[in-house]
């Protein structure tokens, strides 16, 4: 299932470092930095998981969950928070509830899982979560087009 998966990093070039040294080592990954480049990576070949930052694109994170949203098939997307600076309890559970009215998938705060758990180990958490969205995503992209 990982082998073939291909997940879009959509944040800033410092946090595309972070996931990417994160994912890659089982993923196939391709990182943007702006919208455009979302919309043309997206056109491009549809992605089985958006990973998107809280700081991509000067904070248009909800703006490209909204975009994935408008564009069938839908896409997985996993927000995460990939840079220092942990956010307070509230604004933690703010993104997380945004997330998912948005219709995410979720929400990591992988500085505040680094923090917790060690880097290796926030790592594979983030792994295995990413693995399990892949797989959700493909079984769902199964299911409607066979329903066609």
């Amino acid at each position: 299932m990982s082998s073939g998966s291909y997940i879009l990093i959509a944040d800033t070039a410092e946090g595309c470092l972070v996931l990417q040294s994160a994912l890659a080592s089982e993923f196939a990954t391709t990182c943007v930095t702006t919208m455009s480049e979302l919309n043309e990576a997206i056109r491009q070949r549809r992605p089985d998981l958006v990973v998107c930052g809280c700081h991509f694109d000067e904070g248009r994170m909800y703006e490209a969950l909204r975009l994935l949203r408008v564009q069938p098939p839908r896409t997985a997307f996993l927000a995460v928070r990939a840079l220092s600076g942990e956010l307070d309890d509230a604004v933690y559970e703010g993104v997380k509830i945004a997330t998912r009215a948005l219709d995410g998938d979720g929400f990591v705060d992988l500085f505040r899982w680094r923090r917790k758990y060690g880097a290796e180990s926030a790592n594979e958490r983030l792994v295995a979560l990413v693995r399990q969205l892949v797989a959700a995503n493909q079984a769902d992209t199964q299911w409607d087009s066979t329903t066609d």
